[in-house]
């Protein structure tokens, strides 16, 4: 019996110019499926796959590129196979091109976030392998593409920065939530200090954990009103 083939409604495919037609990113919009288009890559430097030519050229110290591509993050609405992307992006050019245009459609295995660092070769992995890094500024996001929206934290972030929130209402002595909002609003940099990269990913936390950040805000409270009870303050 044959399994089933995984589904997903987050992938990445590739897209090289030399088959793209001119009006690519129009058709893609038209999908109306949330994308994000990475700068194109023109410097990234082919190691595998040397036809006898280019490893003639490596060999005598130059060095190769790759074909210049772009790589897109696709949201689907519904969870659907790689198989079915690939046929509805083919399906989308086949009127503009008979050259194969997207290639490499996969189910993004990290995460949204972490696929989107690679788009400008930002992520830890792209990083540690030393890829020339591109300008973020030349990503194009299509269809209302909002990254906040597809990243998803495990059960040990959650409790990670939940662990930090109660730091800061602790080392603070924050009493209430308009302290702890005002807090956040002057941090300098949220995503270095709790991991996030946007306000609501931590609102979303504090509301899943109302219980227990109360009763610190109410504990800091409560030690305030002693401390002016007894004359400390």
């Amino acid at each position: 019996m044959r399994q089933p083939k995984e589904k997903s409604r987050y992938f990445t495919f590739l897209l090289y110019e030399d088959s793209a037609p001119k009006n690519y990113l129009e058709l893609l919009e038209s999908l109306n499926i949330p994308m994000a288009i990475s700068p194109w890559h023109d410097l990234d430097i082919k190691t595998e796959k040397l036809t006898p030519e280019e490893q003639k050229l490596r060999d005598q110290g130059q060095v190769i590129y790759k074909k210049k591509h772009r790589h897109a993050i696709y949201i689907a609405a519904n969870p659907v196979t790689s198989d079915a992307v690939r046929r509805r992006l083919q399906r989308l050019f086949a009127d503009y091109t008979n050259k194969p245009v997207v290639s490499s459609v996969q189910i993004i295995k990290t995460t949204v976030a972490d696929t989107y660092a690679y788009l400008t070769h930002e992520s830890k992995e792209a990083i540690r392998q030393k890829k020339h890094i591109y300008d973020s500024k030349d990503i194009v996001l299509l269809s209302n593409f909002d990254l906040v929206r597809y990243q998803v934290l495990d059960v040990e972030m959650k409790e990670d920065i939940l662990n930090k929130i109660l730091d800061v209402v602790y080392v603070n002595e924050l009493e209430n939530i308009i302290e702890l909002r005002q807090y956040f609003a002057v941090c300098d940099d949220i995503e270095a200090m709790f991991g996030v990269s946007d306000i609501r990913q931590l609102n979303k936390i504090i509301r899943e954990n109302t219980g227990i950040i109360r009763l610190y805000l109410d504990g800091n409270y409560q030690n305030h009103q002693k401390q002016i009870d007894n004359g400390d303050r």
